[in-house]
């Protein structure tokens, strides 16, 4: 009888623990989705993150990716344009903001931004080959 009742109080302990496991935050299952290629439900979860005060950049770059990746660029402009304003977006924000930008038919922006693309190290080259080709 005493083995029954450590037995059973063992078992409710373990449940008890079980049910104690850490949630992961929206950022983590964003972040999980984004990584699972689940484009659109990590953007979902990106686009709620995003709205508040002072988002983090690499959340605006993950979510206008979110974006593209869904051949959405109008969506994937505006975020692009927000997350390429911080001054520690990565490089290739910027190309990506031109790109969304030249899909969207926005060939003066786009040409500014591939401008500043170049300027802050992309490849010369490129800029020029990409600026030119619509200039005619």
């Amino acid at each position: 009888m005493k083995r029954i009742l450590i037995l059973h109080i063992i078992v409710i302990m373990l449940g008890t623990v079980a049910q104690a496991q850490e949630q992961l935050s929206k950022r983590q299952q964003a972040d999980l989705l984004f990584n699972r290629y689940q484009y659109y439900n990590a953007a979902r979860l990106y686009s709620s993150l995003a709205v508040k005060k002072n988002p983090d950049v690499k959340l605006l770059e993950r979510l206008a990716t979110c974006y593209r990746k869904m051949n959405d660029y109008e969506a994937a402009e505006k975020w692009y344009a927000l997350a390429a304003a911080d001054p520690k977006a990565e490089l290739i924000t910027h190309y990506y903001y031109a790109e969304a930008l030249l899909t969207n038919q926005k060939f003066e922006a786009a040409k500014a931004a591939y401008q500043t693309y170049g300027a802050k190290g992309g490849a010369a080259a490129e800029v020029a080959l990409k600026t030119a080709s619509w200039d005619s």
